[in-house]
Parts: C-alpha cells; structure tokens; sequence
C-alpha cells in the first residue's frame, strides 16, 4: 500500500479504487482487521484527500463508504451468525390460502425402490453406480446421504441393501474403513413417525432374540404398516405397543432409542404431536370406513389422467389402442361364447368344464371361469399383470381389500376364503360356497381388523372437505408389484428367500426387509440413521449457513448424493435445487443432487423448457448463473440432477455470465417473483412458489459462485433505491413459460420497484451483518425511503380478516398454490386490490399507481384461513406512518388474479401476539 502515497496526489481514480477495494475486502472477508491496523496510516492519509471533495464527487463518495463500513466492522462480526440465523428463518414461499396452509401429504410412495449408491434413475445412464473401493479410506469414512421428502422410506431401505451388496465386494481393510450416514429428511413428523415406528421393530429383528411366532408377527406389522391401509388384530397390538413406546421415550429421553437412529431434538416435538393424534384418535376411526375409502383399482384413473397428460402419446397410438382394448375387454367377458371361456380358463385349472350332458354343473363352472376372467382383468386394466404367484391374491385383494396375513396370524373365515382361491390350481369350489365364505370373512375382516393408524394425520381433519380418512385411492397392489420386481433386480430372492405362495404379498414385504436386517447385521456400527423434520430447501439452507445448531457438530453439512424426490415440483424447481440443494454437494465425480417430476410432468415438451420455466436459464448456460452443472434434465419419465460444477468455487469469471447477461437475468428472477405467470389446472399446473426471500439468497449464493462484489453490490443498490432501468419483462402469460421468452427484450425503461420496499427493508435488515458485500444504501431522507434498520426497529404485527373471499372459503381444488401476498393501500388510492391482483406486470411498469400510494409484501410470517389471523414483520416506523394515515390491508392472491378477501382498516392492526 505505500506505493499508493506517492501517486495518489497523481492518480486520484486509483484513490478512489483503493477505497472500493477496501469497502468490498473488509465486507467479504479477504482484508482482516490486522492488516487494516498495519496499514492505518496510510489508509488515513489516503482518506484525507477527500475532505476537499464536493460531497457528490466519486472520490468522497467511495471513501465515505469507507468510513461507514470501517465504523461498523466490529459489530458486524459480531452479529454474522445471528444475522445468519435470521435469514435462514425467514419464509422462501408465499403464502397459502388453505386451511391446512396448503401442504399435500402423502404416506405411501411411487416410485420404484431404488439404492442411491448403484441404482438412482429409471433409464440406465441414470443409474451411475457408485464403486466404493475406488474411494479414499477417508472418503469412505464419511459417506453421506440424504433422503428429502423421505416418504416411507422405500429408497432408504434399498440403499441400505444396496450399500451391503457393495460392503461385501470390499476388502477386509477396505470393510474397516467403512461408515454411512443417511440423513432422512420430510416436512410431515407423521411421515417420520411411520419410519420411525418400522426402523425399531426392524431394530427387534436385528438385536434380539425371538421365538417363530414373535418373529413373524413382528415381519407381519412391518408388513402391515409398510403396505396396507387395515391390519389383523395381532399387528395392530404390537404396532400400539410400539407406538405407546415411542411416545414414552421421545417425551423422557430420545437417548434411548437403538444408537444407530438418531432424532434431531428439533423434530421432536411434531413427532410427539403426531403418535398423540394416533393414540387419541385410533378409537375413532372405523376399519369399515377405511373400507369403504379405499380403491385398490386407482391406478386405472392414473393411467387415464396420464393419457390426458399425453394426449399426443397416447391418441391414435399402441398405446390408445391397449387402453380401448382393457377397458373393452371386461365387458367382453360376459358376451364371450362359452368355447372361448373354456379355452382361457380350462389349461389353467385342474378341473375341466363340465360336458353339455351335465348342464347346472357346466353353467355353474362358466360362470366361476367367467368371474374368474373378470377378475383377473382388473389389474391388466391397471396397467399390470400380476407376476407368477400373485395372481390369486391380486383377485382376493380386489374383492377383500385385504391382504393374506402368514398361516399363523390367520383367522378361520379367512384361512377358509383363502383356500377357495387357491383350489384354483388344484381343484373347483362352487361360487355359492365362496360367496358364503366371502361374506364370513369380510365379516370378520371388519369387526376385528384395524385401520393401519400410521396413515392418518390431523391434516386428513383440517384440510377442505376433510373427511378425517386418508385418500386411500391407491395402487396397493402396484406397490407389491414393485417390491417383487425390486427383490428380483437386487437379487433378494436367493434361495432362502423366495415368494411363498401361501401368503404372497407378506413374503415380498418380509423378503425385503429381510434383507434390510441382514444388512443392518452384517454392517453393525457402520450405518448412522438421522431423522429430520422440515422443509427441504430451509433446511439445507441452515447447514449451508451453518446454523444448524439442532444437529450434532458431527453430523455431515456436505453430502455425497441427495436424493430429492419429487419435492422440487413444491419448491421452484432447479432454480431452489441450484440454490438451496447443490451447494451442500461434496466436490466428488460421483457427487449429485436427483429429483423426478411427478406433480405435472404432462406440461413439459422438453428439458430445455422445464429448466427455463423455474431458473429462466437452460441446462446449457445454467452452470454459468447458478454454478452447478446439469447432468440430466429429463422430467418427462426420467431423472433431473444437478452435480458439482468442475472446478471448487468460486469459479473463474471467464465461466460466467458476463455483467450484462447477468443483470438481465436477475432482474427476470425478481420480475417473475413478484408478478408471476397465470398457472393452468392439475394436472398442468406447474408451481412457482418462492416469495422475495430467495431473490436475495440468489444474490449471497451468485456471491459464492465468483461473481464480483462489486457488480451485485451495484446492482442491489439499484434495486433498493428504485433506480433499476432495464430490457426484461415480466412473463404474464400460462405457464409453462415459452423458450421464446429466454431471450425477448423490450426497450429498456425505469422499473417501478417502490411498491416491494417492505420486502427489501425486511430481508435486508435480517440479513445486514451477514452480506458478503457491501450495501450501498440510499440516504433515507423520509419514512418513505428505504431504510436498514435493528431489529429493535422491526415490528411483528397481525391483522384478522373477517370475510374471505368466495374463492377461499369453498372446498377449491385451486388452493393449493403459494400465491398470497399483502396489499397495503393509501386513502384515496386507486385501483382497487382485484385490479391490481390482475395488473401487477402494470404496476411494475409504473401504468397503475403513483409512488408511495401502496406497498406489496410477499414475505408473510402467517396467513390462517381457519383464524383469520394474518401476520408480517415491517419496519415499526413505516407502520405507523401508515396507521396515522389510515391504509388499508389486503391479501390478495396471484394465481387467480384477484383479492383473497375483504380490505382491513388500518385500526385493526395491532402488534402481533407471542407464540
């Protein structure tokens, strides 16, 4: 620095960038306090150059900030982590307008299991299989992996049996190194429960000994909770017994649960509330009603919705032609003549029709090939045929909704139905027999059977229209179809494991999980299971921050692989897996983040347009914004992840987007953020959720990737001051978002950014002590301007609707989207809240309303359909400038386009109440 005295007099420009690079060195870290202390007098005689400068000049400006930043460093690093924490805290997505806050639930799977270390994607390119010898020792001392959106856990358990198939293809030495640590991650404690519940019975099987008839009534819960939506009465006894357990410890001591499953203390308290909901309500629910709920036969009303989703596929194809076919055929049946019944039926049955000469015996045997044919044609209409050795429980299945428990825990009535079906392989039993036998078993199934308790959730009670019943309209056969086909790709049928006709469905289940046991054996103090509950994107944040403080100090913040289910459809797509999911990747060639698309996959004609609808970038130039690079971006039957990009951040600026290109594109992000598009029905309705939270995440992350502090300082400070002018244009069109619009510009004009100030003030002010660089604030003259401000200066206030609107109260299969935001109006202000909902690409433009007449909040704390209840945080002044004026308060909501309810007078305002 002591060449910089002799040519400032000279070199005033290199003055005033000494200044800047001091500003931007000590905000981001790469100039310490000792070195500023080294240097002091230098500094402070460089400074002196600017007491002779016009306040305005470039050089006093730059060195003004100087003194500001210099002034404040000592409190800012002391403030970094809470300042951390409080931007980790606040909310990413808008608002709900749902009495249940719009989350969807869904106990059971669809995908098929897979082992994340060897078997990852449906197509084979996909599958990228890990080999762990090719690791280092220290590699292979800290795997981890993570499951969001867990479920019921199927991919945790075939990755366990995956990872025990590559532990034994290690050597002895390479064995010793080994230690996995999966992380099971969703946003319903009920979920968690669930797997909680199976992983401790599955801990009985591994660590005690048992007698024949524990053993098998401990495989037959897993069964029963695992697959079914009843159990028999022995099952339901041991899972109440393991849940009473379960709840005991998780409210004394967590600690003592088995050392290999551990509960992060955070989770706890969701959980607990969960396994209450099945201790009080159990009583309540009725194995009749589940019953009459459950339709087996759903997935016929998925493949249909599926050829809607496809109409170009499916129409006038193979495909529409074994549809028409299917659905034809059952009707068919009845109208076949009697030779054709025969035909079809006859070779698969010992006993053989009946001659002309005998006629109430060959009537009698048509019609029980014919119900037969019926049956059997219930699940091909399903889209599969039973593999060899389910058939005839996929027929008792459709008539019972029931499955066939082991010999042992099986009833009378229904050992006697069973047998009926199974005489079809040796011998014929007359239809008047088995409707009598049928009608005793059902009878029994009812009275003494019991719902399987885990599916159940107070959401199935708060949710519009709530029955307090889950949607048990699922593919269970299907389920047990997949795990037979997982067992045969694993390799799990081995000889002392294989389908047992006698109870065909138990020994798929029990066959898998039997191999998760002799997993969990073989590799005895080598697996470490989490359980966490949140939302994925928040919680991965929180690591990536680190201020996770619920998790042990020696739990992964990085992890090898991240399988995401199909949670992105819910959270922004790639743009919040770039931003939230890849950043917690380890830097190594088998590293990934993997979701599939499930939510709305009929929308998309291609990967390019996927990517472009969330990131508004395409898989090519994504690495060059967001950093991570594009593996696969298939969301039509295939996978989307993300990997590492190929050199460790930051990266080269010559890999990114230029200055320009990148300003563009960020302005874009905010503009769809704040007026998104119009979405289409279900099941084309593609989400875009995230409220101005992330916009500013996006910011701290681009920061991260390599982008230069000075261009996002710069273009920050544009957005907070309301100076933005720029080509982009907000998209007011159906989503999907066209790929014409990757690259459309408009003339460039002022943006209108003032309405969104509460937004700015709330993020910026949270997160202040924690910007990577410098904030170039406005000066703040009037309660109008933006101002950075305490959080002794940060009010929490609510309002309380009194009527919503007719969109809101009905059942509506349309809230169900993140669309809320407030709408804060001056007196005398125009349009109205259902114009502005509709005009918001207007307001942007400045066409709608006058600067300082409304104000837009997209970060909401809360919004209560039930209560009515709506509460926000804004800078107390601002606020009180506003109740002295009078304003008004209004949800509206953008994916409708209108007001979500009726104004709110600023005199209902009042300070929100402690939680």
């Amino acid at each position: 620095m002591t060449s910089w005295v002799t040519t400032s007099r000279v070199f005033k420009p290199f003055v005033v960038q000494l200044a800047k690079s001091l500003v931007h060195g000590v905000r981001n870290g790469t100039i310490n306090q000792s070195t500023i202390d080294n240097a002091k007098d230098i500094v402070e005689h460089l400074n002196s150059f600017n007491k002779s400068q016009d306040r305005s000049s470039e050089l006093s400006v730059a060195w003004n900030q100087w003194e500001h930043i210099s002034a404040e460093r000592e409190s800012v690093a002391a403030g970094i982590y809470t300042a951390k924490v409080r931007l980790g805290q606040l909310p990413i997505y808008k608002k709900i307008v749902n009495a249940t806050g719009g989350l969807e639930f869904y106990s059971v799977g669809h995908d098929d299991p897979m082992s994340i270390i060897d078997n990852w994607g449906p197509q084979p390119a996909e599958r990228n299989p890990m080999d762990l010898g090719s690791l280092t020792a220290a590699q292979r001392s800290r795997l981890a992996f993570m499951f969001a959106g867990v479920g019921d856990a199927r991919h945790v358990y075939g990755s366990i049996i995956g990872l025990h198939q590559a532990y034994n293809k290690l050597s002895e030495r390479e064995r010793d190194d080994l230690h996995v640590h999966l992380t099971l991650l969703d946003i319903h404690p009920t979920v968690l429960v669930r797997d909680l519940l199976i992983l401790v019975l599955l801990d009985e099987l591994v660590t005690r000994e048992k007698s024949e008839m524990e053993l098998e009534e401990i495989k037959a819960t897993i069964f029963y909770t695992f697959a079914a939506p009843i159990m028999p009465p022995a099952c339901y006894k041991r899972f109440k017994d393991t849940t009473r357990y379960l709840l005991k410890i998780l409210q004394t001591d967590h600690t003592q649960l088995p050392s290999w499953i551990h509960i992060v203390p955070s989770s706890i308290p969701g959980m607990i509330k969960s396994l209450e909901y099945w201790k009080t309500k159990r009583g309540e629910k009725s194995t009749r009603q589940v019953l009459h709920v459950h339709d087996p036969s759903a997935a016929a009303a998925g493949a249909d919705m599926m050829m809607e989703s496809f109409p170009d596929l499916f129409a006038g194809g193979e495909f529409q032609d074994m549809h028409n076919e299917f659905t034809q055929s059952r009707d068919l049946v009845s109208k076949m003549p009697e030779e054709l019944v025969i035909e079809a039926v006859e070779k698969h049955t010992p006993t053989k029709c009946p001659g002309p000469n005998n006629p109430g015996a060959r009537a009698e045997w048509l019609e029980t090939a014919r119900s037969l044919l019926r049956d059997v044609m219930g699940p091909v209409m399903q889209g599969h045929i039973p593999a060899p050795g389910l058939e005839f429980e996929t027929i008792f299945y459709q008539r019972m909704k029931a499955f066939v428990p082991p010999r042992r825990l099986r009833e009378e009535a229904l050992d006697d139905l069973w047998a009926t079906f199974r005489q079809a392989e040796t011998g014929h039993t007359p239809e008047s027999k088995k409707n009598e036998l049928f009608s005793k078993a059902r009878n029994s199934i009812e009275n003494k059977w019991k719902p399987n308790m885990s599916l159940f959730d107070s959401f199935f009670d708060e949710k519009d229209g709530g029955s307090g019943y889950p949607d048990l309209k699922y593919d269970v056969l299907g389920l047990i179809s997949q795990m037979n086909d997982c067992n045969k790709q694993m390799k799990v049928y081995d000889g002392k494991r294989e389908l047992d006709k006698d109870c065909p469905s138990y020994s798929v289940i029990s066959s898998f999980f039997d191999a998760v046991v002799d997993a969990l054996k073989a590799m005895k103090g080598k697996i470490q299971l989490e359980i966490l509950a949140g939302d994925m994107c928040q919680t991965l944040l929180a690591m990536k921050l680190g201020t996770d403080s619920s998790r042990p100090e020696s739990f992964p913040r990085k992890y090898l692989r991240i399988w995401q289910s199909n949670v992105p459809d819910y959270t922004q797509g790639p743009l919040n897996s770039a931003l939230y999911i890849a950043p917690v990747l380890e830097n190594n060639q088998y590293a990934g983040a993997s979701s599939n698309c499930m939510l709305n996959t009929g929308c998309w004609k291609s990967g390019d347009e996927f990517c472009h609808n969330f990131a508004l970038t395409t898989p090519k130039d994504f690495h060059r914004f967001l950093g991570a690079r594009v593996k696969d971006m298939t969301p039509v039957f295939g996978l989307i992840t993300l990997v590492p990009p190929s050199l460790p951040l930051p990266l080269p600026i010559s890999q990114l987007a230029s200055r320009s290109e990148l300003t563009h594109w960020l302005t874009k992000i905010m503009l769809y953020t704040i007026a998104p598009a119009i979405p289409l029905l279900e099941p084309m309705r593609a989400r875009y959720p995230n409220n101005l939270t992330p916009f500013f995440h996006l910011l701290f992350h681009l920061h991260s990737v390599g982008f230069p502090d000075h261009w996002l300082s710069q273009f920050l400070s544009d957005v907070i001051s309301d100076k933005v002018y720029s080509t982009a244009a907000p998209y007011l069109g159906e989503t999907p978002i066209p790929l014409s619009e990757y690259g459309r510009c408009v003339p460039k004009r002022k943006l209108h950014l003032d309405p969104w100030l509460p937004d700015f003030e709330l993020v910026l002010s949270s997160a202040y002590d924690a910007l990577p660089f410098p904030l170039i604030a406005p000066d703040g003259r009037s309660e109008d301007d933006f101002h950075v401000c305490s959080m002794d200066e940060m009010g929490r206030y609510q309002a309380k609707v009194s009527s919503w609107s007719i969109s809101v109260i009905m059942p509506n299969f349309l809230n169900i989207d993140s669309s809320l935001s407030i709408l804060f109006r001056k007196p005398g202000a125009t349009p109205d809240g259902n114009v502005i909902a509709r005009k918001i690409g207007d307001v942007v433009e400045g066409k709608v309303t006058k600067r300082g007449q409304i104000y837009m909040q997209t970060v909401v704390e809360t919004c209560d359909v039930k209560s009515g209840k709506i509460v926000w945080r804004m800078r107390k002044s601002r606020f009180e400038k506003m109740k002295r004026e009078g304003w008004t308060l209004e949800p509206i909501r953008s994916d409708l386009q209108e007001s979500a309810a009726c104004r709110i007078p600023a005199k209902a305002w009042e300070e929100a109440s402690a939680e």
